[in-house]
């Protein structure tokens, strides 16, 4: 009996033993299935990485070129910014200028006015003088006859 003791005992070891090789099996099969998984995912992280990066550089070519347009545009708007100003001046002086001259054409009808009328004046007072002259003169003939 000791001895079916002794075989009851290796064999109750060996369902022990038999059930921690399936338990470690199960073990490997789970690690190999983690280590499938983290492959994959390795897998996906570089081709998410690689369009990340892909996408990265055509967002720093859009903003170089979104820089450079912003550039010209305002190179763009200072040239015509300058221009209107130039154009402003320009105006404002011909107007400055066309004033005084206009001024100054007016001063001289204005004077032209006056000496005219001074002569008016003096034609009329001379006219009438005359006239003075030749009442008088008809008067103390009528008065001589």
């Amino acid at each position: 009996m000791a001895h079916i003791r002794k075989l009851n005992n290796i064999i109750n070891e060996f369902e022990k033993e038999t059930k921690n090789i399936h338990s470690i099996s199960g073990l490997v099969n789970k690690i190999k299935e983690l280590q499938q998984k983290i492959e994959e995912n390795e897998k996906n992280q570089m081709y998410y990485l690689k369009n990340l990066n892909e996408a990265k550089q055509e967002l720093q070519v859009l903003i170089s070129r979104n820089n450079k347009l912003e550039a010209e545009m305002l190179n763009a708007i200072k040239r015509v910014h300058d221009f209107n100003v130039s154009i402003s001046n320009e105006i404002t002086t011909k107007l400055q200028n066309a004033e005084a001259e206009f001024l100054n054409q007016l001063q001289g009808i204005r004077n032209e006015n006056k000496k005219a009328y001074l002569n008016f004046e003096e034609i009329l007072t001379l006219v009438s003088d005359k006239n003075k002259m030749d009442l008088e003169i008809k008067t103390q003939e009528q008065n001589t006859r």
